[in-house]
Protein backbone atom coordinates (compact mmCIF):
# COMPACT_ATOMS: atom_id res chain seq x y z
CA UNK A 1 0.00 0.00 0.00
CA UNK A 2 1.30 3.36 -1.08
CA UNK A 3 2.32 6.30 1.82
CA UNK A 4 -0.46 8.40 1.94
CA UNK A 5 0.18 12.30 1.29
CA UNK A 6 0.49 14.10 4.03
CA UNK A 7 -2.52 16.47 5.66
CA UNK A 8 -3.67 18.60 8.36
CA UNK A 9 -5.73 16.93 11.02
CA UNK A 10 -9.19 17.13 9.90
CA UNK A 11 -12.63 16.74 11.89
CA UNK A 12 -14.99 13.59 11.18
CA UNK A 13 -18.23 13.80 12.00
CA UNK A 14 -19.91 10.48 13.66
CA UNK A 15 -22.71 9.13 15.27
CA UNK A 16 -22.27 7.34 18.54
CA UNK A 17 -24.75 5.92 20.87
CA UNK A 18 -25.74 6.86 24.20
CA UNK A 19 -24.23 4.35 26.18
CA UNK A 20 -21.23 4.70 24.47
CA UNK A 21 -20.76 8.76 24.82
CA UNK A 22 -21.47 8.15 28.24
CA UNK A 23 -18.68 5.32 28.64
CA UNK A 24 -16.36 8.07 26.71
CA UNK A 25 -17.42 10.81 28.68
CA UNK A 26 -16.72 9.07 32.17
CA UNK A 27 -13.16 7.68 31.11
CA UNK A 28 -13.93 4.21 30.55
CA UNK A 29 -13.93 4.10 26.98
CA UNK A 30 -10.59 4.94 25.21
CA UNK A 31 -11.10 3.71 22.02
CA UNK A 32 -13.39 3.47 18.50
CA UNK A 33 -14.06 0.73 15.69
CA UNK A 34 -15.04 2.15 12.86
CA UNK A 35 -16.00 1.31 9.32
CA UNK A 36 -12.48 2.03 7.11
CA UNK A 37 -14.46 3.89 4.65
CA UNK A 38 -13.11 7.73 6.05
CA UNK A 39 -9.25 9.13 5.95
CA UNK A 40 -8.68 8.61 9.45
CA UNK A 41 -5.42 9.33 11.21
CA UNK A 42 -3.62 10.26 14.04
CA UNK A 43 -4.15 13.72 15.38
CA UNK A 44 -7.66 13.98 13.48
CA UNK A 45 -10.77 15.03 15.92
CA UNK A 46 -13.81 12.66 16.01
CA UNK A 47 -16.97 14.56 16.44
CA UNK A 48 -19.33 12.16 18.22
CA UNK A 49 -22.77 12.97 18.11
CA UNK A 50 -24.69 11.39 20.20
CA UNK A 51 -28.06 9.31 18.37
CA UNK A 52 -31.27 7.57 19.28
CA UNK A 53 -31.40 4.79 17.03
CA UNK A 54 -34.52 3.78 18.03
CA UNK A 55 -36.26 6.75 17.42
CA UNK A 56 -33.54 8.01 14.84
CA UNK A 57 -32.73 11.07 16.44
CA UNK A 58 -29.79 13.26 17.52
CA UNK A 59 -29.98 14.25 21.24
CA UNK A 60 -27.70 17.47 20.93
CA UNK A 61 -24.72 16.14 23.18
CA UNK A 62 -22.00 15.84 21.34
CA UNK A 63 -17.75 15.71 21.91
CA UNK A 64 -14.51 16.21 20.83
CA UNK A 65 -11.87 13.26 21.10
CA UNK A 66 -8.07 13.30 19.28
CA UNK A 67 -6.89 9.71 17.43
CA UNK A 68 -3.85 9.06 19.38
CA UNK A 69 -2.96 5.80 17.90
CA UNK A 70 -4.74 4.06 14.47
CA UNK A 71 -4.95 0.28 13.56
CA UNK A 72 -6.52 -0.20 10.37
CA UNK A 73 -6.48 -3.59 7.95
CA UNK A 74 -2.84 -2.80 6.89
CA UNK A 75 -1.42 -3.39 9.99
CA UNK A 76 -0.36 -6.86 10.69
CA UNK A 77 -3.36 -7.50 13.26
CA UNK A 78 -5.73 -5.25 11.39
CA UNK A 79 -9.14 -6.09 10.03
CA UNK A 80 -9.87 -5.87 6.49
CA UNK A 81 -12.55 -3.22 6.43
CA UNK A 82 -12.55 -1.55 10.09
CA UNK A 83 -10.18 0.65 11.84
CA UNK A 84 -9.01 0.26 15.48
CA UNK A 85 -8.74 3.70 16.97
CA UNK A 86 -7.36 5.07 20.57
CA UNK A 87 -8.97 8.04 21.62
CA UNK A 88 -8.47 10.89 24.33
CA UNK A 89 -10.81 13.67 25.26
CA UNK A 90 -9.72 16.91 23.96
CA UNK A 91 -9.04 18.96 26.77
CA UNK A 92 -9.66 22.88 26.11
CA UNK A 93 -8.23 25.66 28.12
CA UNK A 94 -8.74 26.46 31.47
CA UNK A 95 -9.94 29.85 29.65
CA UNK A 96 -11.77 28.70 27.34
CA UNK A 97 -13.64 26.61 29.64
CA UNK A 98 -14.15 29.37 31.85
CA UNK A 99 -15.42 31.13 29.40
CA UNK A 100 -17.87 28.45 27.82
CA UNK A 101 -19.90 28.00 31.44
CA UNK A 102 -19.81 32.26 31.72
CA UNK A 103 -21.16 32.17 28.38
CA UNK A 104 -24.28 29.83 28.54
CA UNK A 105 -24.96 31.64 32.18
CA UNK A 106 -25.48 34.30 30.49
CA UNK A 107 -28.01 32.94 27.65
CA UNK A 108 -29.84 31.63 30.44
CA UNK A 109 -29.95 34.73 32.65
CA UNK A 110 -31.42 36.31 29.08
CA UNK A 111 -34.04 33.71 28.50
CA UNK A 112 -34.87 34.10 32.18
CA UNK A 113 -35.25 38.15 31.50
CA UNK A 114 -37.24 37.10 27.90
CA UNK A 115 -39.62 35.15 30.21
CA UNK A 116 -40.38 37.85 32.91
CA UNK A 117 -41.13 40.40 30.08
CA UNK A 118 -42.94 37.85 28.32
CA UNK A 119 -44.99 37.73 31.39
CA UNK A 120 -45.32 41.35 32.15
CA UNK A 121 -46.77 41.84 28.43
CA UNK A 122 -49.24 39.51 29.49
CA UNK A 123 -50.24 40.97 32.25
CA UNK A 124 -50.52 44.34 30.55
CA UNK A 125 -52.88 42.79 27.79
CA UNK A 126 -54.79 40.87 30.31
CA UNK A 127 -58.08 43.37 29.71
CA UNK A 128 -57.80 43.19 25.61
CA UNK A 129 -56.99 39.28 25.43
CA UNK A 130 -59.34 38.03 28.29
CA UNK A 131 -58.09 37.45 31.85
CA UNK A 132 -58.83 34.26 31.60
CA UNK A 133 -57.05 33.30 28.11
CA UNK A 134 -54.31 35.10 29.93
CA UNK A 135 -54.32 33.19 33.33
CA UNK A 136 -54.73 29.77 31.53
CA UNK A 137 -52.24 30.21 29.13
CA UNK A 138 -49.72 30.58 32.12
CA UNK A 139 -51.45 27.74 34.10
CA UNK A 140 -50.91 25.63 31.27
CA UNK A 141 -47.58 23.05 32.30
CA UNK A 142 -45.09 21.54 30.09
CA UNK A 143 -43.68 18.25 30.97
CA UNK A 144 -40.79 20.44 32.78
CA UNK A 145 -43.33 22.16 34.92
CA UNK A 146 -42.45 25.79 33.23
CA UNK A 147 -45.47 27.55 31.71
CA UNK A 148 -46.82 26.75 28.29
CA UNK A 149 -45.60 30.49 27.86
CA UNK A 150 -42.23 29.89 27.78
CA UNK A 151 -42.55 27.38 24.83
CA UNK A 152 -44.39 30.35 22.91
CA UNK A 153 -41.67 32.61 23.49
CA UNK A 154 -39.11 29.75 22.50
CA UNK A 155 -41.47 28.95 19.27
CA UNK A 156 -43.74 31.08 17.89
CA UNK A 157 -44.83 28.60 15.41
CA UNK A 158 -45.29 26.05 17.62
CA UNK A 159 -43.93 23.64 15.74
CA UNK A 160 -41.71 22.20 18.54
CA UNK A 161 -43.36 23.14 21.60
CA UNK A 162 -40.33 22.92 24.06
CA UNK A 163 -39.25 25.17 27.06
CA UNK A 164 -36.51 27.70 25.96
CA UNK A 165 -35.52 27.69 29.45
CA UNK A 166 -34.77 23.65 29.93
CA UNK A 167 -32.96 24.22 26.94
CA UNK A 168 -30.28 26.48 27.74
CA UNK A 169 -30.14 25.11 31.25
CA UNK A 170 -29.80 21.75 29.15
CA UNK A 171 -26.80 23.28 27.26
CA UNK A 172 -25.10 24.24 31.09
CA UNK A 173 -25.53 20.91 32.58
CA UNK A 174 -23.95 18.77 29.56
CA UNK A 175 -21.30 21.60 29.95
CA UNK A 176 -20.20 21.19 32.83
CA UNK A 177 -20.27 17.36 32.87
CA UNK A 178 -17.91 17.61 30.19
CA UNK A 179 -15.62 20.09 31.87
CA UNK A 180 -15.69 18.40 35.15
CA UNK A 181 -15.16 15.09 33.55
CA UNK A 182 -11.88 16.61 31.83
CA UNK A 183 -10.56 18.29 34.53
CA UNK A 184 -11.12 15.82 37.50
CA UNK A 185 -8.87 13.43 34.73
CA UNK A 186 -6.17 15.93 33.60
CA UNK A 187 -5.92 18.99 35.93
CA UNK A 188 -4.65 18.15 39.65
CA UNK A 189 -5.68 20.77 42.21
CA UNK A 190 -8.65 22.40 39.62
CA UNK A 191 -11.39 19.31 39.53
CA UNK A 192 -13.14 20.92 42.88
CA UNK A 193 -13.08 24.23 41.48
CA UNK A 194 -16.86 25.25 41.44
CA UNK A 195 -18.40 27.82 39.30
CA UNK A 196 -17.78 30.74 41.27
CA UNK A 197 -14.01 29.83 41.33
CA UNK A 198 -14.00 29.45 38.10
CA UNK A 199 -15.54 32.90 37.36
CA UNK A 200 -13.58 34.86 39.70
CA UNK A 201 -10.25 33.36 37.50
CA UNK A 202 -11.23 35.50 34.55
CA UNK A 203 -12.35 38.71 36.40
Amino acid sequence: MSEALPRPPIVHELKIWPTYFDAILRGDKTHEIRNADRDFRVGDTLRLNEFYPADERFSGRSIDVEVSYLTDESSPHGVPGRVLMSIRLKLPTYHEMVEAIVGLQKDIAERDAQIARLRAELDEHKECMGRKEVEALLATKLPCGHPEACAIMHDPQGARMSCGWCEEKKKLRIAQDIIRAEIGRSLTGIGGASVADMQKAVQ
